[in-house]
């Protein structure tokens, strides 16, 4: 995984705010890794969890609905 600092970070969410869809990218990117990370922590919880499925979530963005799996 690339590690960005802080200042980093900022440049590219600003570079991709500046997109056309870029605040639905950063949106949909941000609930991706949240649900990723809930998925980690009860896998890690839970030996017999394999955490061999995927959920689709749609959520609602600026002016559309996005699509997020994990």
């Amino acid at each position: 995984m690339l590690k960005l600092n802080k200042k980093q970070l900022q440049e590219v969410i600003k570079n991709e705010l500046r997109e056309e869809n870029g605040l639905n990218e950063i949106f949909k990117m941000t609930l991706e890794s949240l649900m990723y990370l809930e998925r980690e922590a009860v896998v890690s919880q839970d030996a017999k969890n394999k955490g061999n499925g995927y959920r689709t979530n749609r959520n609602r963005g600026r002016s559309s609905y996005i699509r997020c799996s994990v």
